[in-house]
């Protein structure tokens, strides 16, 4: 710490690498984002095709198989938004966690259910509901 400088001297100075920490910071939180925004949507994908094709496994076909994968991956999305700005306006937020539980829950049993009955299949399977979240 150098003494007499105000925080926005402080924040200025060098912290190698020619980077001040301000900017610094905002490299690593652009960085964090978009790793996080490409592991989400890898995520989302292959959640969708699992449980798209979990679907057709049920019975459904056509738009409905298409339409019912929109609607569970849709929803796990939706009630985290919701649960976030609960939280955030100082509510509990009991039924955006009841619902994401639930949407959480139908979208690992589609992921796992089409996959081989093994633990490395079932982990592998899983994995994309847990990069979408």
């Amino acid at each position: 710490m150098v003494p007499g400088l105000g925080d926005q001297a402080r924040a200025r100075l060098d912290v190698g690498g020619g980077l001040t920490m301000g900017s610094r910071q905002r490299v690593e939180t652009a960085v964090r984002i978009v790793i996080t925004t490409a592991v989400g949507l890898i995520g989302a994908a292959a959640g969708f095709h699992h449980t798209h094709e979990a679907a057709v496994r049920a019975g459904q076909t056509g738009w409905l198989a298409w339409a019912d994968a929109v609607v569970i991956e849709c929803m796990v999305i939706v009630a985290g938004l919701q649960l976030a700005r609960e939280r955030k306006s100082g509510k509990s937020g009991r039924l955006p966690m009841v619902v994401l539980v639930a949407a959480f829950l139908i979208q690992m049993g589609a992921q796992v259910s089409g996959a081989p009955k093994t633990f490395d299949g079932w982990l592998f399977a899983a994995v994309p509901a847990l990069g979408c979240l």
